[in-house]
């Protein structure tokens, strides 16, 4: 923002305040994180800001690169290209530049420091980007396929120059919502592995009123138009998802009960998992809050790669933490029962802990889920997998639990693929003739 504001004197269309509060935080998410995705209603700025950010980049970095790209070659033909050069007009560095039409190189290295334009519909055409300081922005990105997404993601595998410095790698996407939830867009603004930046139209001083309504009277406030156009939300893409990512945002929200309110007992879950590429997750259920346990050698709660017995003792150790736990419910499903008959075998032998407490006391349940088994509903659902998934609904849906917020998400450092956030807003349902 200070850049900003000291290298522009105004903007192109002549006034003094030309970034607001909302273009702000873009530009500071921008600033202070390597993945962010930008997820707004019509005419807030982002393009003006897509602008801003691309001079940033170029005069605070040598070498450096920026790859401008979006769905189509047409919008940045006709929309991002122009705003920038229209920018460059009131910047007071440049002179150091030379603009072309879909470009700007410096003058003095035109190789080191330059921003291109790129758009294909062939992934071999967006390949091969690489600079120790890369600045990957794409604008609409909505419109843009995944595989061609995929493609100029594979630019981001720079290690640093030849003098060993490391190197720096932002990937910046800006768009309104598409109208349902499909496509890498949805995924990674609805995340917790991105950091996203969510401005609503009504909050921007730059949308006007005319407009909001007119879009509320010819579609309705329900409508996937006026969430995605107006409100900068990603519609659901049916009745037919369990929670909603408007579900889970609201949950995250609320904070956990106080300990004076509070008469519930922990509850500690494991998901079981062996040697493959699936996380053994070890969970916690405390004043009407979920979390991963934070273990004392400051593991994140989960595991990978990891043998059976190994899995029983972080159980152990998650028992240690949380001494008046009522239960342990683990994934009994498959390898998961030898980690229930393991710890009731410690629980029935009173094995102990080097300070003498009971490694499993009496006082807690172990609880083997069986998630293939018979519903208590069995006339509503099928197996008890789906019966679980929509008892936890219902108890988001009505905010009876707080989920974690999405710093605290990330704080598990889990591996890409692996997104809490993403899988609990993934799932769908659908009736069939029973």
């Amino acid at each position: 923002v200070s850049f900003a504001l000291d290298t522009f004197s105004h903007s192109p269309s002549g006034g003094e305040t030309f970034i607001d509060p909302q273009q702000a935080r873009i530009l500071q998410a921008v600033a202070e994180h390597d993945r962010v995705a930008i997820r707004t209603g019509r005419g807030v700025g982002k393009t003006a800001s897509a602008s801003l950010i691309v001079h940033w980049w170029l005069a605070t970095r040598y070498p450096a690169l920026v790859v401008t790209s979006a769905g189509t070659w047409n919008h940045l033909e006709e929309k991002l290209w122009p705003e920038i050069r229209l920018w460059g007009r009131h910047w007071s560095l440049k002179e150091a530049f030379e603009y072309q039409q879909m470009g700007i190189y410096s003058l003095e290295s035109p190789d080191g420091l330059r921003a291109v334009a790129s758009s294909s519909d062939k992934p071999e055409n967006v390949e091969g980007y690489h600079s120790p300081h890369l600045l990957l922005l794409i604008d609409e990105a909505k419109g843009m396929p995944d595989e061609i997404y995929a493609a100029l993601l594979a630019s981001m595998t720079s290690e640093g120059d030849e003098g060993g410095s490391a190197s720096e790698q932002k990937v910046v996407a800006l768009s309104t919502p598409p109208l349902s939830r499909q496509g890498w867009f949805s995924q990674v603004s609805s995340s917790s592995s991105w950091y996203t930046v969510h401005i609503s139209g009504l909050d921007s001083p730059r949308v006007s009123k005319a407009y909001t309504n007119e879009i509320l009277s010819t579609f309705g406030e329900s409508s996937p138009e006026y969430q995605s156009y107006v409100l900068g939300n990603i519609p659901d893409s049916s009745s037919e998802t369990v929670i909603s990512l408007s579900l889970f945002e609201a949950a995250q929200e609320l904070s956990p009960c106080s300990a004076k309110s509070n008469t519930r007992r922990p509850v500690l879950t494991c998901d079981v998992a062996r040697e493959g590429d699936d996380l053994c997750t070890f969970g916690v259920f405390d004043r009407a809050a979920f979390s991963l346990v934070k273990f004392d050698d400051d593991h994140p709660g989960w595991i990978a790669h990891s043998d059976l017995m190994a899995v029983v003792g972080r159980c152990v150790h998650a028992i240690r933490l949380y001494p008046n736990a009522a239960m342990i419910c683990i994934d009994d499903t498959g390898l998961g029962g030898g980690v229930t008959d393991r710890l009731r075998e410690i629980q029935f032998s009173k094995e102990r802990n080097a300070d003498g407490s009971y490694k499993v006391p009496s006082t807690i349940s172990v609880i083997p889920v069986k998630f293939g088994a018979k519903a208590s509903r069995d006339d509503r659902f099928k197996q008890k997998k789906d019966e679980l998934w929509w008892a936890g609904r219902e108890a988001i849906r009505t905010l009876k639990i707080a989920m974690p917020d999405d710093d605290e998400i990330r704080s598990w450092r889990c591996p890409r693929g692996s997104d809490f956030k993403l899988q609990m807003t993934s799932a769908l349902y659908e009736y069939d003739s029973t």
